[in-house]
């Protein structure tokens, strides 16, 4: 069945913002990623950090990556995409917010 004109353009704003969502989901992820290469030069001495610590900082984030990718697809296939990139999101947020409080490597 053809589609009218107006069933395309709707289709293609639908497609637009969900690419955009996309993005705007994808950045803060990104900065997240770099943040820490620019933090560290502070961050080592303010929480005096010993090497190994140091490593176990930089490494963090990239564990909960890792984490995130493997339970985060296997519970998108059972709950549903949006729900799941929703809390993911959100809880990304929670945990960026709460780095504010760290004062030392045990709440960092």
């Amino acid at each position: 069945m053809p589609q009218t004109i107006e069933e395309r353009r709707r289709r293609t704003a639908e497609a637009a913002m969900v690419v955009a969502l996309c993005f705007a989901v994808a950045i803060p992820e990104g900065y997240d990623l770099q943040a820490i290469g620019v933090a560290a030069p502070r961050l080592v001495p303010a929480l005096h950090l010993a090497k190994d610590q140091t490593g176990w900082a930089f490494s963090a984030s990239l564990f909960g990556l890792i984490l995130g990718a493997m339970v985060g697809g296997w519970l998108a296939d059972r709950i549903g995409r949006k729900p799941v990139l929703v809390g993911s999101v959100a809880a990304f947020g929670a945990f960026s917010i709460a780095t504010i409080g760290s004062s030392d490597f045990a709440s960092l």
